[in-house]
């Protein structure tokens, strides 16, 4: 279906172009005309022609254009360059399509990855990063070159699904629902929805008749049963929009939209378990390392830098490294975008992958009801730049160590990669559940298609390999994970109140040193990044630091609260 014609982009105008335009519109006048044309090339000032054209702009511009000019649509003729792990703020983009009818959308750059197949001189075959010119590489699509979706494709779907669904009393099952698509009535679409409290379901149903037309809206009820509204839970409505019938693209069953929709706990007592507090006696031994037993478990914390380095419950050794801050992150495409403006020279420069640690003071204060509080105040000095840390560990008597990491920032940083923790378990823990959003990688800037729930998998299946070995696999709005071997014995770490994890069995640093995914050595741990949150990801472009404001770490001071929990 050809909607326009289009002259190009990326170029100068001049008198050529307007005797182009002439004599395409005597052939076609039917069909409007799209050209990129700026003079000079690039410039922030309206295109000519039958369309507003730019491309990879910020939000506040693509406005602007269109209020110049009152007589024309804008259309996008690039953005979104998702290049490696990409696709942040696009709905933001998607929000002002929505609010301004003469925007009417883009073209996403890209959809595949333009990798080529090629040898190493041992015969081994990966993909080739070609594009160098920018920095960057020529993988900037939403689906690997062996097309393989990337986890990016899950937001851009939802971003783009054609189904709107408006929040009137979820928690009386009222809803709105909202048919985007111009001549498609939504006959052949059925609606199954599931109640979820504390992550599990329990209350499902199926409404098979959406009598909504083309671009018209329907009020449904769904009868969610008031007695499963349990003060104090968490609760969500889920709503997953699936084709009836087979369709020449994809096969009954096959979900076209969906939602999520939280329910306001209702007032009232707190139906939970009643937990007795902690049984046993704690005993500690204080020097270089200090260290703290109970009935089951031992910890030792190093006073020398105060990490926690040991955690053994029951025999078993649970970190192999230990728990240490952190505040970088490997370099996605979008990181190392924009030369020495870039967030990762930025990064380098300040030297935020090493540190230094200079303990000031230990403070042990046993409690009256049995807990054991330590306090570890420390300062970190980097290449430019100190943080002072006052590490808080609170031991119960069953070994559950609740942790509270203060964080102050002495001198100017770049806006930090995350803030956090890293520690390392043995390979033997290789399942995780958790209970946030998922199931795939999600970021702060990209979560809205990961919906809260209970998850579980593999570690070895939370690493997506692009192209370029980057930052992948992380999870936001974390209340709680579990890491396990095959006993389904482990660790548990919960957020006070939610955390971004990511766990994996390849280290940083075999992801910082590796160029290609072929040349990435899986590592002989589980590697597991506790933070309070990580920069978001950027998307408007690859060239530039874009990651927006409210999706940046620039805060002077940080509080970073969780619990650590063997079972």
């Amino acid at each position: 279906c050809i909607f326009s014609w289009s002259m190009g982009n990326e170029t100068g105008w001049g008198a050529n172009f307007d005797a182009m335009y002439r004599a395409i519109k005597a052939l076609d006048p039917s069909r409007p005309i799209h050209y990129e044309s700026k003079t000079p090339a690039y410039a922030n000032v309206l295109s000519r022609y039958d369309i507003i054209s730019t491309m990879y702009p910020k939000l506040d511009d693509i406005v602007r254009l269109m209020n110049e000019d009152p007589s024309r649509p804008v259309i996008i003729c690039e953005y979104a360059h998702t290049m490696g792990n990409s696709l942040g703020n696009f709905k933001e983009y998607w929000d002002l399509f929505y609010r301004y009818p003469r925007l009417q959308g883009g073209f996403n750059w890209d959809w595949v990855d333009q990798g080529l197949r090629s040898k190493d001189d041992q015969g081994r075959e990966y993909w080739n990063v070609v594009n160098s010119i920018d920095g960057a590489n020529a993988n900037d699509g939403l689906i690997n070159p062996d097309r393989i979706p990337q986890p990016e494709l899950n937001e851009f779907k939802k971003t783009l699904q054609n189904i709107r669904v408006e929040d009137i009393d979820a928690s009386q099952g009222e809803l709105r629902i909202s048919n985007l698509f111009f001549f498609r009535t939504l006959d052949d679409v059925e609606m199954r929805w599931e109640l979820l409290r504390d992550g599990l379901a329990v209350q499902s149903g199926l409404v098979d008749r959406l009598k909504v037309g083309p671009m018209d809206s329907a009020d449904l009820s769904v009868p969610v049963d008031k007695e499963l509204l349990v003060p104090g839970s968490e609760l969500y409505l889920n709503l997953s929009f699936r084709l009836k019938h087979d369709s020449p693209y994809a096969e009954k069953g096959f979900e076209i939209a969906k939602e999520q929709l939280e329910i306001a706990s209702p007032n009232g007592p707190s139906v939970g378990p009643d937990i007795p507090p902690a049984q046993g006696k704690l005993s500690w031994e204080q020097g270089e390392k200090i260290h703290i037993s109970g009935t089951d478990f031992k910890l030792v914390v190093d006073a020398q830098t105060g990490a926690l380095c040991e955690y053994r419950y029951r025999g078993a050794t649970l970190l192999s490294e230990p728990l240490m801050p952190c505040f970088w992150r490997v370099p996605t495409d979008n990181d190392e975008g924009g030369g020495e403006s870039s967030f990762a020279h930025r990064w380098r420069v300040a030297g935020l992958d090493h540190y230094s640690v200079e303990v000031n003071a230990v403070h042990l204060n046993p409690q009256e009801n049995g807990e054991l509080k330590l306090e570890v105040l420390s300062t970190l000095s980097f290449k430019e730049g100190r943080m002072n840390l006052a590490a808080h560990y609170t031991v119960e008597p069953d070994g559950r160590v609740d942790v509270q990491l203060d964080l102050t920032l002495l001198d100017d940083f770049p806006p930090l990669a995350r803030v956090g923790v890293q520690f390392a378990m043995p390979s033997a823990y290789s399942h995780m559940t958790w209970y946030g959003r998922g199931p795939f990688e999600n970021y702060q800037d990209r979560k809205g298609s990961a919906h809260v729930g209970l998850y579980s998998g593999s570690v070895a299946d939370q690493h997506f390999e692009f192209v370029m070995p980057q930052e992948n696999g992380n999870k936001t709005d974390v209340r709680w994970i579990k890491v396990m071997d095959k006993a389904e014995t482990g660790l548990k770490v919960s957020g006070e109140p939610v955390l971004e994890v990511n766990v994996q069995d390849y280290s940083q640093r075999a992801l910082n040193d590796a160029k290609t995914s072929h040349s990435l050595v899986r590592g002989e741990m589980t590697y597991i990044h506790v933070d309070l949150k990580q920069m978001g990801l950027g998307g408007d472009d690859s060239w530039s630091p874009r990651v927006h404001e409210e999706y940046q770490l620039k805060d002077k001071s940080y509080r970073l609260r969780f619990s650590l929990k063997a079972f």
